[in-house]
């Protein structure tokens, strides 16, 4: 969690045991969407994240979230004709946890295509 803010350019102080304690759920789950989206080189259409989406676990260790990402169609003609959409799209569901009780951030991905 300290090298995620530190690369954020955020000086990480106090205690990080949970995410209550190091800040709105909203902004962190936007520091790991910047992140993961940094991670996948290449990429050329930014996932684009579902405020609505953004829970956390009363005991403030986990944070779920979702996001969507438009998908690059070559030909939108052709996948119009072959499957009745002219554009497709990614959502990802997104889990963080600081369960661990050691400042290290676990975060899993799952992706289907909508």
């Amino acid at each position: 969690m300290r090298s995620l803010l530190e690369e954020e350019g955020y000086t990480p102080s106090g205690d990080l045991s949970t995410f209550t304690k190091i800040g709105e759920p909203t902004a962190i789950a936007t520091l790991l969407l910047r992140r993961r989206e940094k991670d996948k080189p290449g990429t050329q259409n930014v996932s684009v994240l579902n405020k609505d989406s953004v829970a956390l676990s009363e005991d403030g260790l986990t944070l779920i979230f979702s996001m969507r990402q438009e998908i690059s169609v070559q030909k939108p003609e052709l996948l119009m004709e072959e499957i009745g959409l002219s554009e497709l799209f990614r959502t990802t569901v997104a889990k963080a946890s600081l369960a661990s009780d050691d400042g290290q951030l676990m975060t899993v991905y799952a992706s289907a295509l909508d």
